[in-house]
């Protein structure tokens, strides 16, 4: 009879045992799950943050070759104006 209630123990334990494994494994696959979420939402940061910057820079040297542009206008009409 003990036996008996010490093999039910041993079971319970197990089956305990079990369950928190279950558990731990759940928790540690929403914790990858997460992990890769936060990789990929700082990915896709990084990129945006990165293509920004790449408009802006390439905003402001449209800008100056604009602005170059003008000034080099300006020069020709200036020296065509002095000339004639």
């Amino acid at each position: 009879m003990i036996s008996l209630g010490r093999s039910l123990n041993v079971f319970r334990l197990g089956r305990h045992m079990i369950h928190l494994m279950e558990k731990a494994r759940e928790t540690i696959s929403r914790n990858w799950y997460l992990c890769v979420v936060f990789r990929l939402v700082r990915h896709m940061k990084v990129r945006m943050e990165k293509t920004r910057m790449t408009t802006l820079s390439n905003r402001y040297l449209s800008l100056e070759s604009v602005r170059k542009t003008q000034e080099n206008v300006v020069k020709r009409i200036r020296l065509m104006t002095n000339h004639s």
